[in-house]
């Protein structure tokens, strides 16, 4: 009998999985939950997801672990799970905007007090990448105490011929240096930087800018659709599955990932293990999941050293080979195994109902 076979026997465990209750299933919160469901069901484990489970879905599946995803949307949840069962051993997964935007408010504000609350709650506190440690540990050396980090994995694409053929005609034109930019169309995204930096490319340049994903601020659709009309170099083409934004993915020669602030972007992982190379906003998350030295940085929100990247990309192989590279080395870091072994570990480490 093996090990992982052993472990589903000694450990499993009742499990919840809170999530905030978000517009689409393709939000990078559901995508964490689904995948941390499957993982720990693998393991052994008796997983249900709830969005903001009311105390009577609580009763119902009388959890030994509760896991939250995002401090703040789940406060009231974990409140009332750790008053409702004394014993629970409560995980909350900091998921972006906690830690790096209502985390940094005046201690006054609600949105703080809510995302301190939880993480005064927590048993464990789950980060996504590892430079958060200290943003963390300026909020409360307690909070850090408690913290593991956990990257986020993802899984390779192959998609059949028939699967490439049904990719929009933007895909098909092997003339273009194809630029992704994926995820749902947010002001803290700062969605727009690609297609705003493609203006600033030489008339010589084959980029194309490819965007998908649901405009979850009304005027971010607008403005999407006016840009693909007015610029040759960019189509926005709207909200896509899980799995045909990987299949996209995989056709791309390059991503942009141009958020303000991350918690640790799934799509980064699906980059990286989908050997995409990367150019990215410099900031804690992504320095904490590629490096202080990565190539493939530009800074405060600069559009056009954003271009001047995506060009250098496009005309010098050297240099989107060094990026090729990069990723290359930190794709055991994004392998699920990676991930699974770790959430293993953390949930067999919990102190365990009596």
């Amino acid at each position: 009998m093996n090990v992982l076979v052993d472990r589903k026997l000694n450990f499993s465990m009742q499990i919840l999985i809170a999530t905030p209750n978000q517009r689409t299933k393709t939000q990078g919160n559901q995508i964490t939950a689904f995948r941390w469901a499957r993982l720990l069901e693998e393991l052994g484990h008796d997983v249900t997801i709830a969005c903001e489970p009311d105390p009577g879905e609580i009763s119902r599946t009388t959890p030994d672990v509760l896991i939250a995803l995002h401090a703040t949307h789940n406060s009231h949840t974990i409140v009332r799970a750790v008053k409702q069962f004394p014993q629970i051993a409560t995980v909350v997964i900091m998921t972006g905007t906690d830690l790096n935007v209502d985390l940094a408010k005046d201690p006054s504000e609600p949105k703080f007090r809510q995302a301190f609350e939880s993480l005064e709650n927590a048993t464990r506190i789950v980060l996504l990448e590892p430079a958060s440690l200290e943003l963390l540990r300026k909020v409360n050396t307690r909070f850090a105490d408690k913290a593991v980090v956990i990257a986020q994995s993802a899984s390779a694409v192959n998609p059949s011929q028939d699967e490439i053929n049904t990719l929009p005609n933007v895909f098909g034109n092997p003339d273009t240096f194809k630029i992704a930019v994926v995820g749902h169309l947010r002001a803290i995204k700062d969605p727009l930087a690609a297609a705003g930096a493609a203006r600033l490319l030489p008339q010589q340049s084959r980029v194309h800018v490819i965007q998908w994903g649901a405009a979850l601020e009304d005027s971010f659709a607008g403005e999407a659709t006016r840009k693909t009309k007015e610029n040759r170099r960019y189509d926005w083409i709207g909200p896509v599955s899980h799995q045909q934004s990987l299949r996209q993915l995989h056709q791309c020669d390059l991503m942009v990932l141009s958020s303000h602030f991350e918690g640790g972007p799934a799509v980064l992982s699906e980059a990286i293990v989908n050997d995409v190379p990367i150019i990215a906003h410099k900031i804690v998350a992504t320095v904490g999941l590629l490096g202080d030295d990565y190539p493939g940085f530009y800074r405060n929100a600069n559009r056009q050293q954003l271009a001047d990247l995506m060009f250098k990309a496009e005309q010098d192989s050297d240099f989107l080979n060094l990026l090729s590279d990069h990723g290359a080395r930190l794709k055991e870091r994004f392998a699920e195994s990676t991930e699974s072994n770790a959430i293993d570990s953390l949930i067999t480490g919990l102190p365990r109902n009596t």
